[in-house]
């Protein structure tokens, strides 16, 4: 089992991101592992969007809708 940083997961989703390509070339050698991935990661990631990455609450709010 490999756990998922907020962090790993942003550089691997961002295109743009500084770490995107190293972030890529990991998932290509764990993507057949067991991945995991905690709520407080998801929020973490709706946070840094929301700051950082200047998304809005209610964008990230409905594809985050369970």
């Amino acid at each position: 089992m490999i756990f998922l940083d907020a962090n790993y997961l942003i550089a691997l989703f961002i295109q743009k991101h500084e770490n995107h390509k190293k972030a890529a070339e990991i998932y290509d050698k764990i993507e057949k592992e067991d991945l995991i991935i905690t709520n407080s990661i998801i929020l973490e990631v709706m946070t840094v969007s929301n700051t950082k990455l200047k998304v809005s609450k209610e964008l990230l709010g409905k594809y985050m809708k369970t």
